[in-house]
């Protein structure tokens, strides 16, 4: 059972893989890295973990902002995770 904690997360996309912190609060995501932050939510069924993330970020890039916003859906079985504990 997936604790109310902030948790260490690695994605992979097709634009390609990074890392963060994300927090895990009653159901609600939430996180940020140096160019995006994440909303969401997830709920648990079992060993079973499933959570919707939105991604908002922003780029200057030759002097300009660039913003994105992109929705991520996923289960996952949490038996290949370990609590760290």
């Amino acid at each position: 059972m997936l604790q109310n904690a902030q948790y260490s997360v690695w994605f992979r996309t097709p634009a390609g893989e990074g890392h963060s912190i994300v927090s895990l609060m009653d159901g609600d995501v939430s996180g940020a890295d140096n160019i995006s932050y994440y909303t969401g939510t997830y709920v648990q069924e079992g060993n079973k973990f499933a959570a919707t993330i939105n991604v908002i970020g922003q780029i200057d890039a030759d002097n300009s902002l660039v913003f994105w916003h992109r929705q991520a859906s996923a289960w996952h079985n949490l038996a290949s995770y370990s609590s760290g504990s």
